[in-house]
């Protein structure tokens, strides 16, 4: 009789595992199949979600033969773009291939738990378009940790006394299944979760307005505030800088920032924008005495800043704009000189040769005067 019940187990565990298998082979074959509808121009991979990918410390390794194929040989932001159009810079580390920093936000923001696939195709150099395949198992997130994001088994109902274990385990199942449709997985408190980790990582303060506030809700200077992963960054900037930043935000009708990367020092983020606000004015006070290698200078800064996704591209055609009009008058200038110098050149030349005439006169002169006396001074 316990012989037979063993075996009655050993086949209900195999069972179930073959069940969850053929579970998690739907879900890499619904990804297969998206990522067979995808264009193969733009080339792509899919990727398993494990514990670490979702939870702690978010970290994302990318298949390395695809990197080295298809991605940049040094560290850099990678863009990723999610099925809702929204887009996170992620930071790229060409020596672990591995992905951090937006990766974490990500992760939150589509609730990615373990077991889930994803489809990531590269769009454009460094930019990926990401297909989320949810893994439809027997799981959900319980309360205690709710921050991991990753599954953990229903809690099954006390079993009844007397019952056999087996055919609970297989009725429960087939419960689940009858009601999966009705189930959904816990969806984590961002205001907590999210602006508690870079509140604890900095020692900084926070504000729920963070995910709130917009740009088009400001209505003048005084409602005017800078946000930076929950950071509040009034403080750090004097108010006249403020003011110059506000009218640079409201000329673009954006946050100028709202793109950094996240994860990013408050205090770098507050010299950004004071650096932002000084190049401006200095673009204003630009005239044709002004060195164009400081310009240059002025756009490799910004480009810095636009890679770690402060938006500053406008300040950068202007700037371009001025270095194509210096140069364009600067080779006018150049001809203009060259044409005065060979001018010279040929006045040089006719002063040369009038000093010459001058000196013939003046000896043929000297040679006809004693002529001139003779006549004048000879008898009557």
């Amino acid at each position: 009789m316990a012989g037979s019940k063993r075996r009655r187990v050993s086949s209900s565990s195999s069972s179930s595992s073959s069940s969850s298998e053929s579970m998690g082979d739907s879900a890499m074959d619904r990804a297969r199949a998206v990522q067979a509808k995808l264009s193969r121009r733009f080339p792509s991979f899919v990727k398993l979600m494990r514990v670490s990918h979702v939870s702690e410390q978010f970290r994302l390794c990318l298949p390395k033969l695809f990197c080295d194929e298809h991605l940049p040989k040094h560290d850099g932001v990678i863009v990723l773009l999610d099925e809702n159009h929204k887009w996170y810079n992620g930071r790229y580390s060409v020596e672990r291939y591995e992905l951090t920093g937006g990766w974490r936000c990500f992760s939150t923001d589509n609730k990615l738990l373990e077991g889930d696939f994803l489809v990531f195709q590269l769009i454009e150099l460094c930019k990926f378009k990401v297909y989320i395949v949810k893994n439809t198992r027997l799981t959900k997130v319980n309360d205690a940790n709710r921050d991991h994001f990753h599954r953990k088994p229903v809690k099954e109902e006390e079993e009844e006394e007397n019952s056999d274990p087996i055919e609970v385990t297989r009725d429960k199942y087939l419960e689940h299944l009858s009601r999966k449709k009705e189930r959904s997985i816990p969806v984590r408190k961002p205001a907590r979760d999210e602006y508690a980790y870079y509140s604890d990582r900095f020692g900084t303060k926070r504000s729920s307005e963070y995910s709130l506030v917009r740009f088009k809700d400001v209505k003048g200077f005084k409602d005017f505030r800078m946000y930076v992963d929950g950071q509040i960054l009034d403080s750090e900037i004097p108010t006249r800088c403020r003011a110059k930043y506000y009218e640079l935000c409201k000329s673009q009708n954006m946050f100028l920032h709202e793109k950094l990367v996240r994860g990013l020092n408050g205090k770098l983020a507050a010299g950004m924008i004071s650096e932002t606000v000084k190049i401006a004015d200095a673009i204003r006070a630009v005239n044709s005495m002004t060195c164009p290698a400081r310009m240059d200078g002025w756009d490799k800064t910004l480009k810095g800043f636009e890679e770690l996704g402060m938006v500053v591209g406008f300040l950068r055609v202007r700037i371009r704009k001025l270095l194509r009009v210096f140069r364009e008058f600067r080779d006018e200038i150049d001809l203009k000189r060259i044409e005065r110098d060979e001018a010279e050149k040929e006045m040089r030349a006719l002063n040369a040769k009038i000093g010459k005439i001058d000196a013939e006169i003046d000896a043929l002169s000297g040679k006809n005067e004693p002529v001139f006396k003779e006549i004048a001074c000879a008898p009557w």
